[in-house]
């Protein structure tokens, strides 16, 4: 289920409270390093018939191996609360007590009522770890989350829709609606080919892979914006959940720096889901970046009907059935696909997603506009092919011209 307001964040600390070492006052720093990422606060609503959303969130915890010899098996945290620290309805998917090992574990935040407007769970994090010639280290950390309900019948969170100009408004605080605004509606209904040549055309099985509106604008943003959009700590997107929606970084991230920015984004007809436990999801802004058709990728038989079909620069939001969403950067040129390093960030919001790129990285050999396709894709592990299920959509479809987005168009 999607909640139309997801809030925070993703915050790293290398806490050391109440390190001791045990046998020698020389040797590694007294602290073993960890990491809880966690929101400040989640927010949740109920449905029409007051049911609770079940899970509301994530804490993320990373067990850090420390610098020097360590003792084999030695390292280890464990998850402490109690009652009061996690009270009812709110209740955690890992129990109090568990031994977590080296590396990376989710424990998910689940509320089994509606019947609580705001209330505070708090977990901490107890580490140990043995280093040879030095002994034992101790260290905790811990975090506390703000539960808040903003919202419970009749609206239902299913359902929920966003407004990509007022977000975009949002993000680059133009409060009088000065900066130009480009939205227009898309063709629904019609049945979409499929990448693979052997699979009949079909119009799409799922509301949210049907587009059923698509736009842009392009806006300077200083760093005092950047920061408030998409920092850390109380940014609008953040990386991962924020309080309008999900930021994805790309997997090759560069930092975001102050100037022109293009927003492109696709509208659909359902909440987009953050994750399926057997499903992928893909949303994409595809560019000819150079507006020379001779050197993109050209799609071949049997996957003529490929949605990046005559397009070389990809902005490609993926989320994996294990629940992890990637923003890939590609350009694909001569035949050749490579990986780029982008400052872009990748945004979800309901029924909205939105790409903000650096216009910088757009290299359109001095044109002042640039073709570009939007697409969406979801399926199974076999990706559509024989007969197995799949559903998306192209925006224009593929082999009608591209749309031109005048990407120089800033205020």
């Amino acid at each position: 289920m999607n909640f139309p307001t997801r809030l925070l964040v993703t915050l790293t600390s290398l806490l050391a409270a109440t390190a001791c070492q045990k046998s020698s006052s020389e040797g590694p720093a007294n602290a073993i390093p960890s990491e809880i990422s966690a929101p400040d606060v989640l927010e949740f609503c109920c449905d029409s018939e007051g049911n609770p959303p079940g899970k509301i969130g994530v804490i993320e915890i990373h067990v850090i191996r420390p610098q020097g010899d360590i003792e084999e098996g030695s390292l280890q945290g464990k998850l402490v609360y109690d009652e009061a620290m996690v009270p009812a309805p709110a209740r955690l998917s890992v129990p109090s007590g568990q031994i977590l090992q080296e590396g990376y574990h989710r424990v998910d935040v689940i509320l089994d009522s509606c019947d609580v407007e705001e209330m505070t769970v708090s977990v901490r994090l107890d580490l140990t770890v043995n280093i040879k010639g030095f002994g034992g280290i101790d260290s905790t950390n811990s975090k506390t989350v703000v539960i808040r309900k903003v919202c419970s019948g009749p609206e239902n969170p299913e359902t929920s829709t966003a407004d990509p100009e007022a977000m975009f408004r949002l993000i680059v605080g133009d409060t009088t609606g000065t900066v130009p605004v480009y939205s227009f509606d898309a063709p629904t209904g019609e049945p979409t080919d499929s990448t693979f040549d052997e699979v009949a055309p079909q119009v799409p099985i799922e509301n949210y892979t049907e587009t059923v509106g698509f736009g842009w604008a392009v806006a300077d943003l200083d760093q005092t914006r950047l920061d408030a959009a998409f920092g850390t700590g109380t940014a609008l997107y953040p990386v991962g959940d924020g309080p309008h929606g999900r930021g994805v970084p790309a997997e090759l991230p560069t930092v975001m720096q102050p100037g022109p920015y293009l927003f492109a984004w696709q509208i659909v007809d359902g909440s987009i889901p953050l994750e399926h436990p057997d499903r992928q999801f893909q949303f994409a802004f595809v560019l000819d970046e150079d507006n020379d058709s001779s050197n993109n990728f050209h799609a071949q038989a049997p996957l003529s009907g490929d949605f990046f079909d005559d397009t070389d620069l990809w902005f490609d939001g993926r989320c994996e059935a294990n629940g992890r969403w990637r923003l890939h950067v590609k350009l694909a040129r001569y035949g050749n696909i490579m990986d780029r390093h982008s400052a872009a960030r990748c945004i979800i919001q309901n029924n909205v997603q939105m790409f903000v790129i650096p216009v910088e990285e757009i290299d359109a050999d001095g044109d002042q506009e640039v073709g570009a396709r939007f697409t969406t894709f979801t399926s199974g592990p076999e990706m559509g092919q024989n007969g197995t299920f799949w559903s998306g959509d192209v925006t224009p479809i593929v082999g009608e011209p591209l749309i031109d987005i005048p990407f120089h168009e800033a205020i």
